[in-house]
């Protein structure tokens, strides 16, 4: 339609008293016309694709249609067919891209449900154009924001204290260093810290975000300059296998790191020098934490132990550990079944372990599916196991208030809990398509960071929740 003509020239003016209620009719039409003619195989027509892309209201009126199709075409008869669909939203994808932020998305929850079918197609075209509209075009509860970047598994996140830094590692050998101080749509790093990596199991930053740490595959710690974006200095050796987990010290003048080598080493920030080596005598370390006023160290290992270490003189203060008695052909823990090891017990390996900012509780993540919370002093576990997840429990991190626990899993959600009801406070974080490795709490409370096995990072909005 000419927009030249005096008729719509005097109708796009503000001073035509109907102007903007024909203007929206118009633009419901067109949306609605444009969408049938795809699906009739007719050719679009790019520039009124481009005019409707280009208008909030007809975005959202094209948006609503593909929509109401996805939703409905199930049961509608004859069915379309799958390849209309397929063509409907590579149009989408092709014209709509990157202006999502104008409009009202459906729930990511919905969308996936609704695209089932489509993901089922023998094409890899089809399931990839699947796949995109399902990222690009909805919104998940409380996401602010996926970072991509990485080229394979996300293993570790970490926030700096001042919240200005986001560090991730990844199996892919690469670290990535992301500015925690822009808004969700401008949260982009610049380029990959890259070594002499192979993979990347921990990371760690100062609480003024100047030096981040990995713990790597080869047993080395690397010290990384996020602002030169580049490895400084020597590695620091001394495990003789991976790194699994790294952690900075409130003060910044030291870094905890534990590793499957089993043993606990204290490193200290500037010399770069080793100052204090826990003996390992548990198996694998998967997991290190330190206390809010620096003196003791926690420790989560393979075999379901947990201890506490005072860090100044290197001694074990504390050590706890899941019991479970086999009865009959099953094992049982805390009351509840569940299912036995190859070995006829419950694999209760603790996958992550943290300490409360007031140092009187311990958190803790387990392959059983379940979280519990200890004595920090007594090793007492305190109450039932949390349960909820339905898959090992990857990660675990507590708020700097000390009121909730946020949880990460090989069940894909990230899940937050009131530490002292010790209740799940609101639905799962959903929209990782893998398991979640990594969880990590901003300073103020208002974001949670997770990453994943699906190769990336969500910035999640927690602000109604923890704060």
């Amino acid at each position: 339609m000419d927009k030249s003509s005096g008729f719509w020239a005097a109708l796009c003016s503000k001073d035509h008293p109907y102007s903007v209620q024909l203007l929206e009719r118009d633009m419901f039409y067109r949306a609605g016309d444009a969408v049938k003619d795809l699906l009739a195989g007719v050719k679009p027509d790019c520039l009124d694709l481009e005019g409707i892309a280009d208008d909030d209201t007809g975005f959202q009126f094209f948006y609503d249609e593909v929509v109401d199709i996805l939703r409905m075409w199930n049961m509608t008869e004859p069915k379309l067919e799958q390849d209309k669909i397929h063509q409907l939203l590579r149009t989408m994808l092709v014209y709509f891209s990157g202006r999502q932020k104008k409009i009202r998305l459906e729930k990511w929850s919905d969308i996936r449900g609704w695209l089932d079918n489509l993901f089922s197609s023998d094409t890899c075209q089809n399931w990839e154009t699947a796949r995109k509209f399902e990222r690009q075009f909805s919104k998940d509860l409380n996401c602010l924001v996926e970072l991509t970047g990485h080229t394979d598994w996300v293993n570790a996140v970490a926030i700096s204290e001042d919240g200005k830094r986001v560090a991730s590692g990844s199996t892919d050998g690469t670290v990535r260093i992301w500015d925690g101080e822009k808004q969700e749509d401008q949260l982009r790093d610049r380029k990959p810290m890259q070594g002499d990596v192979q993979v990347v199991y921990s990371i760690a930053l100062l609480p003024d975000g100047t030096r981040a740490f990995s713990g790597s595959l080869d047993a080395a710690i690397r010290i990384w300059d996020p602002e030169g974006r580049k490895q400084v200095g020597n590695p620091l050796l001394g495990h003789t296998k991976s790194v699994t987990s790294l952690v900075t010290s409130p003060d910044g003048t030291r870094i905890i790191s534990g590793s499957v080598d089993g043993s606990i080493r204290i490193w200290e920030v500037g010399s770069w020098k080793e100052v204090q080596t826990l003996p390992g005598n548990k198996g694998p370390v998967n997991s290190v934490a330190i206390s809010r006023d620096n003196k003791y160290v926690v420790s989560g290992h393979q075999d379901g132990t947990i201890c506490t270490w005072d860090s100044e003189v290197g001694l074990q203060v504390m050590e706890t550990k899941v019991e479970v008695q086999e009865v009959g052909t099953q094992a049982t823990e805390a009351g509840a079944q569940a299912k036995e090891s190859p070995r006829g017990k419950v694999d209760v390996r603790v996958n992550s372990a943290t300490i409360s900012p007031d140092g009187e509780r311990i958190v803790s993540g387990h392959k059983d599916k379940t979280i519990r919370v200890w004595n920090a002093k007594t090793g007492e576990q305190i109450g039932d196991p949390l349960k909820g997840h339905t898959a090992m429990v990857k990660t675990v991190t507590i708020s700097h208030d000390g009121k909730h626990v946020v949880s990460g899993s090989s069940d894909g959600t990230v899940r937050i809990w009131d530490l002292e009801k010790r209740i799940q406070v609101c639905e799962p974080l959903q929209g990782h398509t893998k398991s979640v490795n990594s969880v990590a709490i901003s300073p103020d409370g208002k974001r949670i960071v997770s990453g994943s096995d699906d190769k990336t990072i969500r910035v999640w909005d927690a602000e109604e929740i923890l704060v």
